[in-house]
């Protein structure tokens, strides 16, 4: 693994959705294949998934996220993410495939319809949850430090989305990494806002 000190480009995609504990299904409003009213939250697990593209000064990768890493890459408060995870349970599995926006804008911008099972449908207080999860230009920190991995395996909701594997220099490391958009795939493992500190450090560096 490697440590990166990283600028977001942009965000390209993110899923929500509650798998059961008991058969491993995703459920759909609440609903799974062993259960069709089990909705507790001890019942079922919530999952988080995204995808953005960042830059390290020495070139551009795609940083996969998952779980709780999610969260600090849309600067997420504790009611938004309970939000989210509503939202998810009462409609079911949700999906947004973020559009391009430049560096003036705010990066949800273009970013897309949300996308929810065949049948369901999104209410207006889910959707006020989700556009709440989206991250704003005038307040949200675009540089964060990641602890990061080459991709053994992609996951199912960027498996369609590879193309081919490529050996990279990060840091003085070579690394098999494959590739989504042309670009390097990286999984997070740690995640979090830069501080002004770690700033001053990578100026000091020379990075």
């Amino acid at each position: 693994s490697v440590r990166l000190l990283v600028a977001v480009v942009r965000l390209v995609s993110f899923s929500f959705r509650w798998r059961c504990c008991a058969c491993g299904q995703v459920r759909e409003a609440g609903r799974c294949g062993c259960s069709v009213d089990a909705v507790a939250g001890s019942e079922a697990r919530f999952e988080a998934w995204g995808m953005a593209i960042v830059d390290d000064g020495t070139g551009r990768a795609v940083l996969e996220l998952n779980g709780l890493l999610v969260w600090p890459m849309l600067q997420a408060s504790d009611s938004i993410v309970d939000g989210v995870a509503a939202a998810a349970r009462a409609v079911g599995p949700l999906s947004l495939r973020c559009g391009e926006a430049n560096h003036k804008e705010c990066l949800s911008l273009g970013r897309g319809q949300w996308q929810c099972a065949p049948g369901a449908s999104i209410g207006p207080e889910q959707r006020r949850a989700l556009d709440a999860a989206m991250p704003r230009q005038e307040c949200w920190q675009r540089r964060f430090v990641t602890t990061c991995r080459r991709v053994q395996m992609a996951s199912t909701e960027s498996r369609r989305e590879l193309t081919n594997r490529q050996r990279v220099r990060v840091r003085g490391q070579d690394l098999d990494l494959e590739i989504v958009y042309g670009f390097p795939k990286l999984q997070a493992l740690h995640l979090e806002a830069a501080s002004p500190r770690m700033e001053l450090e990578r100026l000091l560096r020379g990075s």
